[in-house]
């Protein structure tokens, strides 16, 4: 439907010639006429800025619980804090994404966060081995600390290796 009877302030009338976007601006008098008026410079309620918390965690942790912080008039309701990574989700950065949830003020500004997932520390050791001189080397094996997600060393992307300079005839 069109409105017609537009009246802006100071009496600006509505003129079905000028209706594009370019001629809706704030009226400023009889030199510079516009449809809206801006109420005497009252810019209206305060908005409310909604900012999600940052968090780095290591691959493997829990998830933690997310928090949001507020500034400016007083929070009504309760924003919805979501992210798509898991603990099981690889190494990187994501998302969490603030939406509005139950929040009803009038003007609201959401500022996403970010879950920052780390490497996890991972140890591997050589074992001790004795030996006597003529005897050949034992076959050597590694112990693995710090796997996470029920993760084995098939996701290392490349297997260790033990080594020893010592051979069948080397000295005692």
């Amino acid at each position: 439907t069109e409105c017609t009877k537009l009246v802006g302030g100071k009496g600006t009338k509505f003129d079905a010639n000028h209706t594009g976007s370019e001629y809706a601006r704030i009226d400023g008098g009889p030199d510079a006429p516009g449809y809206l008026t801006n109420k005497n410079g009252d810019p209206g309620p305060e908005t409310v800025t909604i900012t999600a918390k940052s968090y780095t965690i290591t691959y493997g942790d829990p998830i933690p619980t997310f928090e949001y912080t507020t500034k400016g008039p007083a929070l009504k309701g309760t924003p919805t804090l979501t992210c798509d990574a898991t603990s099981a989700s690889p190494v990187g950065t994501y998302v969490i994404k603030v939406e509005q949830g139950s929040v009803t003020n009038e003007k609201v500004s959401l500022i996403d966060g970010t879950l920052t997932i780390t490497e996890a520390p991972l140890t591997i050791k050589a074992g001790n081995y004795t030996k006597k001189q003529g005897e050949e080397n034992p076959t050597f094996t590694l112990t693995y600390n710090g796997f996470k997600n029920n993760d084995t060393e098939a996701v290392l992307t490349k297997q260790p290796t033990v080594t020893t300079t010592a051979k069948k005839d080397s000295p005692a």
